[in-house]
């Protein structure tokens, strides 16, 4: 499982790059409906838009979008869904699932999850859980995901693990084994622990490696020696050395040195010298030599730093 596609917030700015805060228009001047041919616009005409006032009126945001969805303004009208999911966010949502699917759908969607979550995160993911699976939707899922996680991450991951598979589930997913370990990466490996055999187990246990060897390398490495024999351990202790081995090489070979003999120790022992090598190669080729390896792989393992440039 990897991390892919843009982050939620590169989305939102791109699409607000795109077309400023104007993200719903219908075209009833020419008699167009919601999301119709803005080409047809008669520029003479003024525009309306429909925004957060002073005085916060639900009944206005709903007056103009009944008047879009008619079409019985002669205007253009311009919908900012970010003010109206401030102060009504499941009206919003209402009348953005009306929306013809494309961008204008898209970013309302976006909008109005950002902020719904901010609110309720709880209530945001349940409404984004009836939408249909896109990649703005997969987008919309890792920015519940991260704001839900920044104030409470025990209850973001509590949602993700209920998600239904699919690339929904992915997108919320890989938020939340990146973001909870920088965080809490104890309670998240409390709770990486109880996930089941798979996959997404592997992932958090690499993801929880990764970002506790960059707060703390011992504390990271003395949580992955006491896992369970097993692949996870191997890819936790695996990715811990070999960012220790950028910190300080000798302190990583000292202690790969006293792991059990065997191919998981020279694997590990392979990470950590491509990580020296790359500051010292000869310190690094002779340290392998040092070893009790297996013979050929010493040999690839040498050839191979040999070779590094």
């Amino acid at each position: 499982m990897k991390r892919t596609g843009q982050s939620g917030k590169e989305f939102r700015q791109s699409k607000l790059m795109a077309s400023a805060v104007i993200v719903f228009m219908a075209v009833t001047s020419q008699g167009g409906a919601p999301g119709g041919d803005s080409n047809k616009t008669d520029n003479k005409i003024p525009v309306q838009y429909i925004k957060e006032d002073s005085s916060h009126q639900k009944t206005d945001f709903q007056k103009k979008a009944e008047e879009a969805f008619s079409g019985s303004s002669k205007n253009n009208i311009y919908i900012d869904w970010y003010a109206w999911a401030k102060i009504d966010p499941e009206a919003a949502a209402k009348w953005a699932e009306k929306l013809p699917e494309g961008e204008n759908r898209d970013s309302a969607v976006d909008q109005i999850t950002t902020t719904w979550t901010k609110i309720d995160p709880a209530a945001a993911a349940k409404w984004a859980e009836k939408l249909p699976e896109s990649q703005a939707c997969r987008v919309v899922f890792a920015d519940i995901t991260a704001q839900w996680a920044a104030k409470d991450p025990a209850a973001a991951a509590k949602w993700v693990e209920k998600l239904s598979k699919g690339k929904n589930r992915d997108s919320a997913f890989n938020e939340i084994t990146a973001l909870w370990p920088k965080k809490d990466p104890e309670a998240a490996a409390k709770w990486a622990e109880k996930l089941p055999e798979g996959e997404e187990r592997r992932f958090a246990f690499y993801q929880i490696a990764s970002q506790w060897a960059e707060k703390d390398t011992v504390a990271a490495m003395k949580w992955a020696e006491k896992l369970p024999e097993g692949k996870n351990r191997d890819s936790a202790v695996s990715e811990i050395t070999a960012q220790w081995a950028a910190k300080d090489p000798e302190a990583a070979a000292k202690f790969t040195g006293k792991l059990p003999e065997g191919g998981d120790r020279d694997l590990v022992a392979r990470s950590v010298a491509r990580v020296w090598a790359r500051k010292n190669p000869e310190a690094a080729k002779a340290w392998i030599k040092s070893l009790p390896m297996n013979g050929i792989f010493k040999m690839a393992t040498l050839m191979e730093l040999t070779n590094e440039k």
